[in-house]
């Protein structure tokens, strides 16, 4: 498993190669050297996106690159800050949605910082409390408001509406795969008692989910948001810095 800070940064390399590959493909270069670029960033991401950014067709990606890092640096500091209140604030939601399924609801969730723990009312006094690590949960923050820094102008009210929308949409998605991991820890790692509450396809329904979003869903998530809410007008076609062409009039 990789640690907390190797996740961040292989979440930033991941972001970077995609900008980098965006503005390649919406670059004047031919398609050889678009190709050849491709590759380089492709299977060599961090050096092929270095080289991009400094000998690369299109310069702006250098400013483009300079925005997601320092967009990245404010959002890392911001997460550090909030991250206890944030976590407070999802566990409430995930436990009600957990005890809506449950006859009679038993479980409890708590976020005492860095974890959330999982307690039961029908576990026996002296049982342990799973612990469920939260920082693994919702560090894409970090991701998703790097990319939102990719604008030239994210103070502007539309880009904070959008904004704030597109954290909305990634706490529900938080709430959504904590539900996933506890149903997962219940499902999977109880022993016996997993054995007599939940069938095959109920584990793998809950396990599958949970994996899902620990290898892929929680970079996924950010990207998918971002592009549909974050990117729409970032980039648009260059402008011809002569001004429109006049039409030539035809000679009669």
């Amino acid at each position: 498993m990789f640690s907390l800070v190797g996740l961040i940064l292989l979440g930033l390399i991941l972001a970077l190669d995609i900008i980098a590959l965006i503005a390649l493909l919406k670059s004047g270069a031919d398609g050889e050297t678009k190709t050849l670029w491709v590759l380089l960033i492709v299977l060599l991401p961090v050096i092929g996106m270095i080289l991009y950014v400094v000998i690369g067709p299109r310069r702006q990606a250098a400013r483009t690159a300079l925005r997601l890092l320092v967009g990245f640096l404010a959002a890392l500091e911001f997460w550090s800050l909030f991250a206890v209140p944030y976590e407070r604030a999802v566990a409430p939601a995930a436990e009600f949605l957990l005890r809506l399924g449950e006859s009679p609801a038993v479980t409890r969730l708590e976020a005492p910082g860095r974890e959330f723990l999982v307690n039961r009312t029908d576990f026996p006094p002296a049982a342990p409390h799973p612990g469920l690590p939260s920082a693994d949960l919702h560090f894409n923050f970090v991701l998703l408001a790097s990319l939102f820094a990719l604008h030239p102008h994210p103070w502007k009210t539309d880009r904070v509406a959008r904004f704030l929308i597109a954290t909305l949409c990634l706490y529900l998605v938080h709430v959504v795969f904590l539900v996933f991991e506890v149903e997962s820890v219940y499902a999977t790692r109880m022993g016996d008692w997993s054995a007599a509450h939940y069938g095959a396809a109920a584990r793998n329904f809950w396990a599958a989910g949970f994996h899902f979003y620990q290898i892929a869903g929680r970079f996924a998530a950010p990207f998918a948001i971002w592009w549909l809410l974050g990117r729409a007008e970032s980039a648009g076609p260059p402008e011809n810095p002569r001004g429109p062409r006049r039409r030539k009039k035809k000679r009669a």
